[in-house]
């Protein structure tokens, strides 16, 4: 019990820390250092959407190459099936 009221406690100063810190910045400054984070966020935000788009070319290229792989395969169990004299229709 003591230990979560003192959890609790410090959560709630951890909170008032922030709004004042929050509250300081945008008094003192304005909304320049908040701008910051959003132009920051916003190319961040891009950097993962253009990596996203090469991971997913990436992945469509392993699907095709997937594909192909499977095809050769079939080919290769029939022409083997073929070889052994065991016709072996789906």
């Amino acid at each position: 019990m003591r230990k979560s009221v003192k959890r609790l406690l410090y959560f709630f100063l951890t909170i008032i820390v922030i709004f004042v810190t929050l509250f300081g910045v945008s008094v003192f400054y304005g909304g320049v250092y908040f701008r910051w984070i959003g132009d920051n966020a916003e190319e961040a935000g891009e950097f993962l959407k253009e990596k996203s788009y090469n991971l997913a070319k990436q992945a469509d290229r392993l699907k095709g190459i997937r594909k192909v792989a499977e095809d050769t395969v079939s080919k290769a169990g029939k022409a083997i099936d073929f070889v052994n004299g065991t016709n072996n229709k789906d």
